[in-house]
């Protein structure tokens, strides 16, 4: 179900370069989800706000519906797959956040203009790094990158993204995929990365925030710890599901070059979607 703005709307293209579309995922941090919308919609570069409220209990305040350029799409079924929506999206761009992400709306704005030129890539403020070992033959999920390695994944914390990248993540990834994402509740931004990377074979790009950046849902402002470190919110059993994840994807999803020859080729031959 969706209601607010644009909710009978019908757009024939992505024909908005201009300004960016933010797709929140909401679940239980209701006072910070409605403080962030709240900045947001009054941002000039935001074209929607597109609230995805997950099914956790709570009821959508009658006040989100109302406020201007917002969209609010209730989910039967908590599947963090559909962070990744389509409708009601006529950017180019898309801002994919979490609902507990506090940056400042000029480095927002700092982000969607190093992205207007980085287009085909991720640009994101929360770096991740994966490797192989090659004594264990598996790969590793790393918060921090080691010395001298490079980050590989950004995190759906905040993001920029094209938006014919959503569409490619929920129409041709394989069905196994997403469906592994919604059993583990875990990995999507992984998966994401993956994807765009081996498409485009480039990496993410990091944009380093000037002004200060709050993580209501981390003891850490910046968002970044080593794999060592000993925090509250990064335990040894997430970096342990999110190793199984990368290992997962990179054997069963990522490993063999015709996948990324079919995605390419559909590719090609894909139009833009028609967002209602």
């Amino acid at each position: 179900e969706v209601y607010g703005e644009g909710r009978y709307g019908r757009a024939s293209g992505l024909d908005v370069k201009d300004k960016f579309t933010v797709v929140i995922n909401v679940c239980r941090r209701l006072d910070s989800a409605v403080e962030l919308v709240n900045m947001y919609s009054s941002m000039n570069t935001v074209h929607k706000v597109v609230i995805v409220w997950n099914p956790c209990g709570l009821t959508v305040p009658d006040s989100l519906g109302q406020m201007p350029k917002v969209v609010v799409l209730l989910e039967t079924v908590d599947n963090l797959v559909h962070r990744f929506t389509l409708a009601s999206i006529q950017t180019s761009a898309v801002l994919i956040c979490d609902d507990d992400i506090f940056a400042d709306r000029r480095d927002i704005d700092g982000a969607f203009d190093m992205w207007k030129r980085h287009q085909d890539q991720i640009v994101g403020l929360y770096e991740r790094h994966v490797d192989y070992n090659t004594t264990s033959k598996t790969y590793k999920y790393f918060n921090k990158a080691p010395l001298n390695k490079a980050y590989t994944i950004m995190l759906t914390k905040l993001m920029f993204v094209k938006t014919e990248y959503l569409h490619m993540y929920r129409c041709l990834m394989p069905r196994e995929l997403l469906s592994y994402v919604e059993k583990m509740r875990n990995c999507e931004d992984i998966s994401f990365s993956m994807m765009v990377t081996g498409f485009t074979k480039l990496p993410p790009v990091k944009y380093e925030p000037i002004y200060h950046v709050r993580d209501a849902g981390s003891l850490d402002s910046v968002g970044i710890h080593a794999r060592t470190l000993k925090a509250s919110n990064v335990s040894e059993l997430h970096l342990s599901m999110r190793d199984h994840c990368v290992d997962t994807f990179k054997h069963n999803f990522f490993l063999y070059d015709h996948i990324e020859v079919q995605s390419k080729l559909a590719w090609m031959h894909m139009r833009q979607p028609t967002v209602l």
